[in-house]
């Protein structure tokens, strides 16, 4: 009996708590990407590469221009691992393709084999719930609406069905309800009455087009996609100068500009992952001589849409001025401080500054937004972005001091033979440094064959192929810690344009904000389990999100008498269940779960 009524009082706080709201529990589509590794054997000549092409978005859905590289290994061996969504059946071939940059968007290609080759991916558990968790403040007056349809890659265009689903309303001014699918992308908006007037709220077609976003819980207001419920008043962002002397030898101290995000000021309790940038002035608006990167635009679309987490960027321009006793201009002094130091500049006998301003970020540039500003100063919170030799300089970071700098992404990097011989060597010697990147973006253009003037005319698009080749021997899984792009067109230039085109995916996979803790889902029951010594719940792990296990006596005011009986762990993915043993309760206790 008492097993009896420890089990019904934990159904009921639920219950009682959200009863109207919860959909019925449901098997629904699953994010997880399972590592796949792909492996085949052909002798495919000189400037061809073996690349994966299949039947779903993570390997091109049959577009030879999307298919996945793989990297040559002794024997004609070419193999890679690739992060394909669990659950998937799986059709698949090997081509030899041509990666020369005058035909890349028309290649030739050979299939390996004949037939279709099949795989099902395993499968994921089943989410807690069926449906996106729905939070919508806006003074209409009901009935209020969110019209829906799930994305079949996460591109605003590639809508399925259209669906309207019914919110309720909890509060003046606000709508609760559920929809869509979850661990898929959705593209929504809202339809409601103002004094008897239908209004759509971002509407196809209008100034603010619909909303799209991949979040399972979020709360939009003021125009705005939100992990959480937000004050009344968000304030937009804003850029602050800020000046940083240097202790490095041969670095000196510059102005930087910092990006604070939306909110920043009414949200105390938050604190940011921060994105350091090279060549700082040409990222935030109005730019320098050579174009803007627009990148506090992107970050604000970007953020605002539900696509992106808040971050702090701080833009750290290169040196404007001649390295006393170094020949030549500033465009010389910057190839210098962002070169290795385990390279001497081509035609000098200079050797790289890079130790030295990796040492000026991590023991000036960073204390100073550590100090002065809420961050998350960890490793899996710290990105650097760069492009060019800035790009070399942010893969020299995410290996070489990859304990501080987690995320990255080198954008059209400079990663030749006469260029840099010894920390190619070195990547190839270190595999477990090369590896330290918790993400890396790499990418490069078609029109980089040729970039540079007389002895620095250098082919950065091969090169960059060679870094894909060094990345896959370290162990990096296409698209889940490694995202390979080639560009075309303009966005494959060698220039602001191009990268300013880029940087919203960029932010997008660096700083997905699925990897964040997520504060609106709502408690889910969780299952209960009689034991010889007490009882086993199985509690379901909402990727980054903490929950908490209380046992408490007071029904109406449960939190007033409820010690905290268990924390759920650090999981990385999406969703899972973990069971925890409790021991038999008084007859009056009872257990819920909270998410502080």
């Amino acid at each position: 009996m008492h097993k009896r009524i420890s089990s019904l009082r934990l159904v009921a706080i639920a219950t009682i708590l959200f009863a109207g709201l919860l959909p019925a529990l449901a098997p629904a589509a699953s994010p997880f990407p399972v590592p796949i590794p792909f492996a085949y054997t052909n002798d495919v000549g000189n400037r061809y590469y073996l690349c994966v092409s299949g039947n779903c978005p993570a390997l091109g859905d049959w577009d030879l221009t999307r298919a996945v590289p793989l990297a040559w290994h002794d024997g004609n061996v070419w193999s890679a691992t690739i992060a394909i969504p669990a659950g998937t059946e799986l059709e698949y071939k090997f081509i030899r393709r041509s990666i020369d940059a005058d035909f890349y968007t028309n290649p030739q290609a050979d299939w390996f084999p004949d037939s279709n080759l099949t795989l099902s991916v395993p499968s994921a558990p089943d989410a807690p719930f069926d449906a996106k968790h729905v939070v919508f403040r806006c003074p209409w007056d009901p009935p209020v609406q969110i019209v829906w349809s799930t994305l079949s890659t996460p591109d605003y265009s590639a809508t399925n069905d259209w669906h309207a689903t019914d919110l309720v309303q909890t509060a003046p001014g606000r709508y609760e309800g559920y929809a869509g699918e979850p661990g898929e992308w959705m593209r929504f908006t809202f339809s409601g009455y103002e004094n008897g007037e239908q209004k759509w709220y971002h509407f196809y077609g209008t100034t603010n087009e619909d909303f799209w976003s991949p979040l399972d819980a979020f709360c939009v207001d003021v125009g705005q996609v939100f992990d959480y419920e937000p004050t009344n008043g968000v304030s937009d962002s804003r850029i602050e100068p800020r000046h940083v002397d240097s202790t490095a030898a041969g670095i000196d101290g510059r102005d930087i500009r910092i990006y604070l995000p939306r909110g920043y000021d009414e949200n105390t309790n938050r604190r940011y992952p921060v994105v350091y940038f090279s060549d700082g002035q040409n990222v935030f608006q109005p730019g320098g001589q050579y174009g803007c990167w627009d990148a506090e635009i992107a970050a604000d679309r970007e953020i605002r849409g539900g696509r992106m987490r808040e971050a702090i960027l701080v833009a750290v321009p290169c040196r404007t001025n001649d390295i006393p006793g170094a020949p030549g201009t500033a465009e010389f002094a910057r190839l210098w401080e962002y070169l290795p130091s385990t390279d001497k500049l081509i035609t000098t006998d200079l050797q790289g500054l890079g130790t030295n301003y990796a040492r000026f970020l991590i023991d000036n540039v960073k204390p100073t937004l550590d100090w002065n500003f809420r961050t998350l100063s960890d490793r899996d919170n710290t990105v650097h972005i760069g492009s060019s030799a800035g790009g070399l300089l942010s893969l020299y970071l995410g290996t070489v001091f990859g304990d501080v700098f987690g995320l990255v992404a080198p954008m059209s990097g400079v990663y030749n033979e006469e260029y840099i011989p010894q920390f190619r060597q070195w990547c190839l010697n270190h595999p477990e440094a090369v590896a330290r990147p918790k993400r890396i973006w790499l990418d490069t253009g078609t029109k980089e064959t040729a970039v540079g003037e007389g002895d620095m005319k250098l082919n950065l698009y091969d090169s960059n192929w060679d870094a894909l080749t060094l990345l896959l021997y370290a162990g990096h899984v296409h698209n889940k810690s490694l995202h390979f792009g080639v560009y075309t067109g303009w966005e494959g230039d060698h220039n602001e344009p191009a990268w300013a085109a880029r940087i919203a995916d960029v932010f997008d996979f660096l700083l997905d904000v699925r990897t964040e803790p997520n504060r609106l889902y709502a408690p889910i029951i969780p299952a209960l389990e009689s034991t010889a010594s007490g009882y086993t719940l199985s509690v379901p792990l909402l990727g980054h999100t903490p929950l908490t296990l209380h046992c408490s006596t007071n029904l109406l005011q449960p939190r007033s008498s409820a010690p905290d009986v268990w924390h759920s762990p650090t999981s990385s993915l999406p969703w899972t269940n973990h069971p925890v043993s409790i021991a038999p309760t008084a007859p009056a206790s009872f257990y819920f779960l909270s998410n502080p």
